[in-house]
């Protein structure tokens, strides 16, 4: 995954205040008007080929909720609060389902995580919440 690769830092680019841990390239690319950021709702924008950013709050808006039995590579994990996060699914880590492989942005000071986009594991439910991040697929999903 290009932004993984290239260790794009977490930036909200135009924030009030911006949180951002670096310079990322992809700030104010994408759609006039509404930008991608390199904050993990923007990857997701970015990852689903969305013409500008999204926040997480919008998402749902993009895509339907699915059941967790049901995950592909290309997903994500959504808690779409306004302060919210979100996370692309990438596969799972074992055969019970109980892990995943996350790729995110995971901000500037997430526990445990480096401050730009990372691929890890990650524990589902997550972080032991049952109810706080739900499955949710893109409307406009191929499967190629």
């Amino acid at each position: 995954m290009k932004w993984v690769s290239e260790q794009v830092p977490y930036c909200q680019c135009p924030g009030d205040p911006p949180d951002c841990c670096g310079t990322c390239k992809y700030c104010n690319q994408g759609y006039p008007g509404n930008p991608w950021r390199c904050d993990c709702s923007g990857f997701v924008s970015w990852a689903w080929g969305l013409p500008g950013g999204q926040v997480t709050s919008t998402l749902g808006q993009v895509s339907y909720q699915i059941e967790g039995k049901h995950l592909k590579k290309g997903d994500v994990m959504l808690n779409p609060a306004v302060d919210g996060h979100v996370m692309l699914f990438d596969g799972w880590a074992n055969d019970a389902q109980t892990a995943f492989y996350a790729i995110q942005e995971p901000g500037c000071h997430a526990a445990g995580l480096p401050p730009h986009a990372t691929r890890n594991v990650q524990t589902w439910p997550v972080w032991g919440q049952k109810d706080l991040f739900k499955p949710f697929r893109y409307l406009h999903i191929r499967d190629d």
